[in-house]
């Protein structure tokens, strides 16, 4: 696996770049998204290494995996507090709601 932190960068605009042509990260992840294999995505831009490439789509699938996970330990969590709070509570109303 690449190391995605030595390729890349966020500019001052906030968009995240890869290599030291400072191609999109969201263009390169698009392609990858639409089925263009590796090369083709090399094609489109000729700027990019195929390291520098491999890091983007690294990062792109660890963060796609990292957001999945918070997602899922959110999701847990509240149905933790939600199986819960009829018991502690008595009643199945969240606390500062108004009971009805």
């Amino acid at each position: 696996m690449s190391d995605p932190s030595a390729v890349i960068r966020i500019d001052a605009a906030g968009v995240l770049r890869v290599g030291r042509a400072g191609v999109p990260l969201d263009e390169i992840v698009s392609s990858h998204l639409a089925g263009h294999p590796a090369a083709a995505i090399l094609g489109r831009f000729p700027q990019l290494t195929q390291t520098e490439l491999q890091a983007a789509l690294d990062y792109h699938l660890h963060e796609d995996d990292a957001r999945t996970h918070g997602e899922n330990y959110r999701d847990a969590n509240w149905r933790k507090w939600d199986a819960t709070l009829e018991e502690d509570t008595g009643t199945d109303t969240p606390p500062n709601e108004p009971i009805r």
